[in-house]
C-alpha cells in the first residue's frame, strides 16, 4: 500500500461514481416528480393504484439487486482479461439471456394480472390494462441493467445521465398534458417514455464503445 495508489484509486473511483451521482440526483428527482403529478393532479386514489403497482412489480428488485451484485465485477474482470471481440461476445450473451429471462417473467405476470390484482386488491381490477402497460416498464426498466451494469463494470457511466436528463426533460415539457388528456395512462407513459430513453443511452453508449 502507498499514498500514491491510495490517491490513483480515489481519484479513479471518483471519475467512475460522480456521473453515478448525477444520475442518482436526476432519476430520484424524476420517480418524485412523477409522483407528485400524480397526487397533485390526479388525486389520493391514483396515487395508491400507482404505489400498488409498484408494491407488486417491486418483487423483481430481488433479482435485479443480484446482477448490481455480480456484473460489474464479472464485466471488469473480462474486459481486463479476454480481448475486446471475446468480451463483446460474452457480454452480448449475458444481455441477450437476461432479457430472454426477464421477457419470459414479465409475460407471465402480464397473463397472470387479473389473478394477481384480485388477490392484492380486487379493485385494482379496473386498472388492469394500466397494470399491464406498467409490467411493460418494468420489462424496460429490466432489460436495462445488463446494459447499466456492464457499463459501471467498464468504468463508462456517462450515459445513465444523459439518458436521465432527456427523460426529465420529457417528464417536464410534456408531464401535464399526457396526465390530463390521458390520466392514469398518461403518467405511465411517462414511466414508458422516460426508461426507454435510458436504456436507448445505454444501448447507443456501450455499441459505440466497441464498434
Amino acid at each position: 500500500t502507498s499514498f500514491r495508489s491510495i490517491f490513483i484509486t480515489l481519484k479513479r473511483n471518483w471519475l467512475i461514481s460522480r456521473w453515478l451521482i448525477s444520475q442518482s440526483f436526476v432519476s430520484w428527482f424524476q420517480s418524485n416528480y412523477l409522483l407528485f403529478l400524480t397526487s397533485f393532479i390526479l388525486g389520493a386514489t391514483s396515487l395508491g393504484i400507482l404505489r400498488a403497482f409498484q408494491s407488486i412489480l417491486g418483487m423483481s428488485h430481488i433479482l435485479l439487486h443480484s446482477l448490481d451484485t455480480w456484473l460489474p465485477v464479472k464485466s471488469g474482470k473480462l474486459l481486463k482479461e479476454e480481448s475486446i471481440p471475446i468480451f463483446k461476445k460474452k457480454m452480448l450473451n449475458i444481455i441477450f439471456k437476461s432479457s430472454v429471462i426477464f421477457t419470459g417473467i414479465f409475460a407471465i405476470i402480464i397473463s397472470l394480472s387479473n389473478l394477481i390484482l384480485f388477490v392484492f386488491d380486487k379493485s385494482l381490477l379496473n386498472s388492469i390494462n394500466e397494470f399491464k402497460v406498467f409490467c411493460i416498464v418494468y420489462l424496460i426498466m429490466s432489460i436495462n441493467y445488463p446494459f447499466k451494469n456492464i457499463l459501471l463494470g467498464i468504468e463508462k457511466t456517462i450515459s445513465n445521465l444523459y439518458g436521465s436528463i432527456i427523460s426529465v426533460s420529457l417528464i417536464v415539457f410534456l408531464g401535464n398534458h399526457l396526465i390530463m388528456k390521458y390520466g392514469l395512462m398518461g403518467i405511465i407513459s411517462l414511466y414508458f417514455l422516460s426508461h426507454l430513453i435510458i436504456l436507448i443511452s445505454n444501448i447507443f453508449y456501450l455499441k459505440n464503445r466497441f464498434r
